[in-house]
């Protein structure tokens, strides 16, 4: 491979391997294994100790699966209403009996002959003052079994293949592939720890012969799959610096922008104000700004980027600003067009919507250059909306857009400066960690005078105490969000729809007060014309899905309910949250959940949203929650998903990566060591 990143690859199919046809080869392309490359980097979810054993009472403590050795003493079938009942009776060497029920698995009972010893792996409990196993997995006991006594892989499966079949051809690809598998490190890179070399790590990630080669080889692969997203991070950093584009003037504040913020009815926070001056000094310096502008909700980003287009509109250079739907582009035009409009500059919105008139008035004034700003969604990907002059790019939840489409926008300009911003906001140190290839801005704080919303958990069936606290609101001028999971009715759930309760909400509990329905499948004007009159406190209630996750800054609503919380994920449920609280105004927001349909995990998240109101705490407890997930998943410059690294762990690893390797950049003739 090109660049910093050196390594084996192998794109040989997996049909090449014994055993592995048509049929098998559809089942692997199920788990996303193609070539020998795929199957070798497909590790294991954990590792299944058979290597020792333990009697029934120890297992029974350990509380998880374990090995040991049993004899058969009784095979009893036994017939069910839902079946036959198969129990296969023990004994252990320290004369322990324990039963092993089967249920409609008879067939194997001819693979426990009474007298005959056996190897099994099982999960074992006390019930009714005997202990009762869950059989996971069995062997004829012999001095050379095929399965026991040894360390085995356990690996995510799919309907028709089998994990036996998977390690038998597992084996066969690393003998295959191992004189094949090497890596290059540059020679001045030092890992904090001894790495093995590839070949042994990859093989023995999947077959260890010692819980501590298995720790080891774990630690080099993590330790080059973070190498992988710096490398690829750092190389496009250094490609960017290569490029020119700077905007001529110093980084102070330019004309345009003190007359933006000398309109505003309130002052920048400091926040905004340090995120201004940074954006600023990219904009005059030598190559093109790369930046993440995150924030939590309601921190005042749109803000910040249109004080940025503002310094590129003043050099003659065009803007575009996308958003992920057709209700937040023209928002974002409204707000954009108030705010320049009155300065002498056009603001325009394009999204796939527009008819074809509409287009075609839009596209041309774009390529004269008479338009300064355009806002729209994904249909600026388009091949026909040309730029004269394109200076900046605003990327709006940048997460909801690939790296592909981002530099597709980005080649319609000459080296444009790219602003990306996100929502989702994470402490500093992890988004650098992250986007390693953005510098990163912060914004921390919130518009003052804002009060923290109270938020309360509420048990189904106790509603009648939250409509009544709405009501409360409602009679005081306030307003209202009603939040449902779904919008209709299903046969195959039973959850609270929005249709149905929005109809109960406006006959039976709130009959005095105008309450409207907001979801995806109304057209956009429809949901645009409804918004608005919520904002013009037309409505009263808002009953809605997500839909109302973003887009929606109305600081006369003060209630947020949202009906089975469960469903929801932590950071949707703290965007919705989000949408109250944005005046100096008390705000209060209900989380209804089902106790019958409460986990664990959705404990965690309703308890988090409890206990704080910080988005960067919030989105660190969620990774905690759920581990990196999607905000770790792609690296900036490729498509590398993280398989065994834990970014989020390994956090200090990868930034000491990072520095070491724009330090060699510094030396570009320093040797790769091969391992």
């Amino acid at each position: 491979m090109d660049g910093l990143i050196r390594e084996s690859r192998l794109t040989t199919p997996v049909t090449s391997l014994p055993g592995v046809g048509a049929q098998k080869a559809a089942l692997f392309a199920r788990l996303g294994i193609f070539s020998l490359q795929d199957l070798i980097e497909f590790y294991p979810r954990g590792c299944k100790d058979t290597v020792h054993f333990y009697p029934f009472t120890q297992i029974a403590s350990l509380n998880e699966a374990a090995a040991g050795v049993a004899e058969t003493i009784a095979v009893e079938k036994t017939p069910t209403k839902n079946g036959m009942l198969t129990v296969i009776t023990a004994i252990d060497e320290d004369g322990i009996v324990c039963r092993f029920p089967l249920f409609n698995r008879g067939f194997l009972a001819a693979a426990f002959p009474v007298g005959r010893k056996f190897y099994f792996y099982a999960k074992i409990r006390p019930e009714n003052g005997r202990l009762t196993g869950q059989l996971l997995d069995f062997e004829k006991y012999s001095e050379n079994p095929a399965f026991f006594k040894q360390y085995l892989p356990v690996y995510p499966l799919t309907a028709g293949l089998s994990s036996a079949f998977l390690i038998k051809t597992m084996r066969t690809a690393l003998e295959r592939c191992r004189p094949l598998l090497f890596f290059r490190l540059p020679k001045g890179l030092r890992p904090p720890f001894p790495l093995m070399p590839y070949s042994d790590a990859v093989s023995a990630v999947h077959f260890p012969s010692s819980e501590e080669e298995l720790h080891r080889a774990r630690r080099t692969l993590a330790y080059l799959e973070l190498y992988r997203f710096a490398a690829g991070a750092v190389e496009a950093r250094l490609t960017r610096r290569k490029r020119s584009g700077a905007l001529p003037g110093d980084a102070a504040l330019s004309p345009l922008q003190k007359k933006i913020i000398a309109s505003l009815p309130f002052a920048l926070t400091d926040g905004q104000k340090a995120a201004l001056a940074e954006i600023n000094r990219d904009l005059t310096s030598s190559q093109p700004m790369e930046r993440l502008l995150q924030g939590d909700v309601g921190c005042g980003k749109t803000l910040v980027a249109f004080l940025a287009a503002a310094r590129v509109m003043e050099k003659r250079q065009q803007c575009a600003l996308m958003v992920p739907t057709d209700l937040l582009a023209r928002q974002h035009t409204e707000k954009a067009f108030e705010i320049f409009e009155p300065l002498g500059k056009t603001v325009c919105c394009y999204t796939g919507r527009l008819s074809a008139d509409a287009k075609r008035s839009a596209l041309k004034p774009l390529k004269d250059g008479t338009i300064d700003l355009i806002i729209g969604t994904h249909a600026l990907f388009g091949e026909n909306v040309v730029f004269k002059n394109l200076g900046l790019v605003i990327i709006d939840e940048q997460h909801k857009f690939g790296v592909l489409q981002r530099a597709s926008l980005s080649a319609k300009g000459t080296s444009p400066s790219v602003l990306t911003m996100s929502a989702t906001p994470i402490p500093r140190t992890l988004a650098q960690t992250v986007y390693t290839a953005l510098d990163v801005t912060t914004i921390e704080d919130l518009p003052k005078g804002r009060l923290p919303i109270e938020t309360h958990l509420t048990r189904a069936g106790n509603e009648k105490k939250v409509y009544d606290f709405v009501l409360r609101e409602l009679k005081a001028g306030r307003q209202a969000y009603f939040v449902y999971p779904v919008i209709e009715e299903s046969r195959d759930s039973d959850l609270k729809d929005a249709v149905r309760m929005a109809e109960t909400l406006q006959t039976q509990i709130f009959p005095d007060f105008r309450i409207a329905l907001i979801h995806s499948h109304l057209e956009e004007r429809q949901k645009e014309e409804l918004m608005k009159r919520f904002a013009a406190r037309e409505i009263d209630i808002l009953v809605a899905t997500t839909v109302v996750e973003v887009g929606i800054d109305n600081p006369n609503a003060t209630a947020m309910v949202v009906e089975n919380a469960q469903r929801f994920g932590l950071s949707t449920l703290h965007q919705l949250r989000g949408r109250i609280g944005r005046s100096n105004l008390q705000s209060y927001c209900f989380l209804i959940y089902d106790e019958t349909r409460l986990t664990e995990e959705a404990k965690s998240r309703l308890k988090i949203l409890l206990k704080t109101q910080n988005g960067f705490e919030i989105a660190a407890e969620d990774l905690r929650i759920r581990g990196p997930g999607e905000i770790f998943g792609e690296r900036q410059a490729g498509n590398l998903k993280f398989k065994i690294a834990d970014p989020l762990r390994d956090e200090k690893i990868l930034l000491d990566i990072t520095r070491q390797l724009e330090e060699i950049c510094i030396q570009p003739d320093a040797a790769d060591a091969l391992f």
